[in-house]
């Protein structure tokens, strides 16, 4: 639909614009230009505008009255509604062109993020349309092109293309989308991407008539003649396949590694993936054809969580799995799995300094770039075993605090848990246990990190909350700090443990930090020291703890420290150091 000469008769409600010559407003345009459509036409003879009231019949439209005067053979350009699109009128003509003779369709693109040509810009698929053109061979395509801003902001032009149709049995004389025209909505128009750009002729039609476009009203082309078509294909211009049904997709979880999206759980063209993930075009994040699509393991049963970045390899976390895929190439290879390492939802992995951090009912893992680490464990010993762990996680969330490099995680991210954590610090590679309400019992968001670098979640108390975790101190009736079983390095030989020495501060308050102390793997704290509890301390202050009845602390094979309070412990306490004294005992 574009540029025509007409015929027009006018009365009191509307003016009736008969085309004449090739002119013909087709059946396919009745849903297009009907009322309420939004597609106008501006008198360009004498600057007036009006919306399309009806398409009539296939050589008449109506529009509201542009009232009196006469506008017999005055010229007309049909303009899309405001952002929609760009209308194209096309004619074959003359004898000194090369196009083959046979039955033309024509279709346009957006080109959005970035002016057309840039590494950054982005085309989408073609739309088709309506009507078709015949060329009876050696023909020229003459054609112009009309469009109306405001465009969405991410819009910045498009390309115009044709494509031959197969008829009566003929072969198809052009069976790929050419490229026909170029569109930038900043410069202008060309024909070919060598071409300078020819700037649009805008209109600013007369007070009191529709104005459309914004600033600079509506815009059309002057006519471009096409004497033989183009090389260039939109396959050539976006790398993508004319097969691709379309380029977008839904999708649970995305990142980008290597200038490349990559989106996982896929739901294309109405058919859902939960296994595989699509990857896009080199810097053009949204736009992701079924070609490009990878499926590591189909049909497992298993569908994709969570999909997190590090070191050139994509981590795939199911629900039953961990997939590590080797994306430092153009060809992806799947390079490990790990059974029974996958997460229940997204909020249980999270991005570190070291790695990528994840939670599930069976432990706590990192991946630093070379291998998968169980986070319970140190040096082939547990931390934290099994049945402890079960007893804790229900849902666990995980966050990573950057200023501390610690992680923690949470017992539940629903509210079938207490609001429990564990603190784990990356540096000294040790867990420290939070009680219950240490965050809220409620249904929480993910961690994520603000700008400050601050680890932030929302919760649903009061309609909507959103937290800093802080980890100030501050004073508690619930304090217990206790040690591992300690065995000096000689599990199997016994000893005796003479004192132990603590270096802490309580500000100069009452501390009411009770002391006692477990031996041989035991895991209740039966016994005490001659002093029960630490003294008030201001400033730093050693203890010196000796056992209430030596013989209990004499021929043991390890020993256990216990902190504890019956009342309320100060903000200000601190324990820096403990040391134990103690001496091995002959093997006989």
């Amino acid at each position: 639909m574009g540029q025509f000469q007409a015929h027009s008769s006018s009365d009191i409600d509307t003016v009736v614009i008969t085309g004449s010559g090739d002119l013909s407003f087709i059946n396919e345009w009745e849903g297009e230009i009907d009322a309420g459509d939004g597609h106008f036409i501006v008198n360009e003879t004498q600057n007036l505008a009006r919306e399309i009231s009806d398409r009539a019949s296939t050589s008449t439209i109506e529009t509201a009255t542009l009232g009196a005067g006469d506008y017999d053979s005055d010229y007309f350009n049909i303009f899309p509604p405001p952002g929609t699109g760009f209308n194209i009128n096309v004619t074959a003509s003359g004898s000194a062109g090369s196009i083959t003779a046979g039955e033309y369709i024509f279709g346009t693109t957006f080109i959005y993020d970035a002016e057309p040509g840039d590494i950054f810009s982005q085309e989408s698929m073609i739309y088709e349309n309506k009507g078709q053109i015949t060329a009876d061979g050696n023909d020229s395509f003459l054609w112009n092109v009309t469009l109306t801003g405001p465009y969405n902001a991410r819009i910045t032009g498009g390309r115009l293309y044709t494509k031959g149709l197969t008829t009566s049995g003929v072969e198809n004389p052009e069976p790929e989308w050419k490229m026909l025209g170029e569109i930038s909505l900043k410069h202008g128009y060309r024909k070919d991407l060598n071409d300078a750009y020819s700037a649009w002729s805008y209109y600013d039609v007369s007070a009191g008539a529709i104005y459309k476009g914004g600033v600079n009203g509506s815009a059309t082309s002057d006519i471009l003649y096409t004497h033989s078509l183009s090389p260039i294909t939109w396959e050539i211009n976006t790398g993508l396949s004319e097969s691709d049904l379309s380029t977008a997709a839904k999708f649970k979880t995305a990142v980008v590694a290597n200038r490349i999206a990559y989106i996982g759980n896929v739901q294309k063209d109405g058919i859902t993936y939960g296994d595989a993930i699509i990857k896009s075009p080199v810097n053009k994040f949204d736009i992701f054809p079924k070609s490009r699509m990878i499926e590591t393991s189909v049909r497992d049963g298993d569908s994709i969580v969570k999909l997190e970045t590090y070191a050139d390899r994509l981590l795939i976390f199911k629900k039953n799995k961990l997939e590590l895929l080797n994306i430092s190439q153009e060809v992806e290879f799947l390079e490990d799995t790990f059974m029974h390492k996958g997460v229940s939802h997204p909020a249980a992995t999270c991005k570190t300094d070291f790695g990528i951090a994840w939670v599930n009912t069976k432990g706590c893992y990192l991946y630093d770039g070379q291998k998968v680490n169980n986070l319970l464990e140190k040096k082939g010993r547990q931390i934290i075993n099994e049945s402890e762990w079960d007893t804790f996680a229900d849902e666990p969330m995980i966050g990573y605090v950057p200023k501390k490099r610690q992680i923690i995680v949470v017992d539940d991210i629903t509210t079938t848990g207490d609001g429990a954590i564990y603190l784990y610090d990356i540096v000294t590679q040790s867990w420290v246990k939070g009680s219950a309400a240490t965050v809220f019992d409620q249904p929480k968001t993910n961690f994520i990190i603000d700008w400050d670098g601050d680890l932030m979640y929302a919760h649903t108390n009061d309609q909507g909350t959103l937290v800093k975790w802080a980890d100030s101190s501050h004073s508690s009736t619930s304090m217990v700090i206790s040690t591992k079983d300690i065995d000096f390095g000689n599990p199997g030989q016994k000893k005796t443990v003479y004192k132990v020495i603590v270096t802490y501060q309580s500000d100069n308050n009452t501390t009411h930090v009770q002391v006692d102390y477990g031996v041989n793997g035991g895991t209740t704290f039966p016994y005490d020291f001659t002093v029960p509890e630490l003294p008030a301390a201001n400033g730093w202050q050693t203890a010196e703890l000796v056992p209430d009845v030596q013989s209990e602390a004499s021929n043991i094979k390890s020993f256990r420290l216990r902190f504890a309070t019956d009342s309320t412990v100060p903000a200000a306490f601190e324990i820096n150091d403990i040391t134990i004294v103690y001496r091995l005992k002959g093997i006989r």
